[in-house]
């Protein structure tokens, strides 16, 4: 698998915009094209789910149905001081967060996408419709034959200063990347869509 993006030689470029109340400060790489040839890796497959994203739209119904009511109970909570008293508030939690996950993978198998893990060489991707784990296997870095890993990096941001010195980072921007051992300036962004579909999925 080729990849086209080469961050090699890559700087970090500070450039201050100067508000009334607070500066916001622009981080990003400028990349810097190379001749060097592209990482490259390899896939295993770890686990292939038997799930399909038609049976996680369905699985999804009910704990959207749930979140709904809850969101219902707690509005009649704050305006009438009373409750349907069968939705407790760790249900209604629970049912959000079960929604959102459900709706990740969903997204993640009908665009047919590969997602970095938070553990470091591990991948969920959609591809076919179906949710599978996958270990990523790097080659080694074209451009100095180190180890690489697999996962996603933190490439940019906008911090603001505010007048107390206090600082939040916003519009963060992830990808996932093959990132040399021995050089992490040796940095290759991963298409998340690399897997070419055909029309009909």
């Amino acid at each position: 698998m080729t990849q086209k993006n080469d961050f090699s030689n890559s700087t970090f470029t500070n450039n201050s915009i100067n508000n009334i109340d607070l500066s916001t400060i622009n981080n990003f790489y400028q990349n810097h094209h190379s001749d060097i040839n592209d990482a490259t890796y390899k896939t295993e497959s770890v686990w292939k789910s038997p799930v399909t994203m038609a049976t996680l739209t369905w699985l999804s119904v009910p704990s959207s149905i749930l979140a709904i009511f809850s969101v219902i109970n707690i509005v009649i909570q704050m305006f009438y001081k009373t409750n349907f008293g069968f939705i407790p508030h760790t249900l209604f939690i629970l049912s959000f967060f079960v929604t959102g996950f459900l709706l990740s993978l969903i997204s993640i198998t009908k665009r047919h996408i590969r997602i970095p893990l938070p553990i470091q060489n591990y991948a969920l991707n959609g591809f076919g419709n179906q949710l599978m784990l996958e270990k990523i296997i790097p080659n080694p870095c074209p451009q100095c034959g180190g180890k690489m890993r697999y996962y996603k990096k933190l490439l940019s941001y906008e911090e603001i200063i505010y007048p107390n010195g206090a600082t939040k980072k916003i519009n963060k921007k992830f990808a996932p990347v093959l990132e040399c051992l021995r050089n992490s300036e040796h940095l290759y962004i991963i298409d998340i869509a690399e897997e070419p579909i055909d029309e009909n999925n």
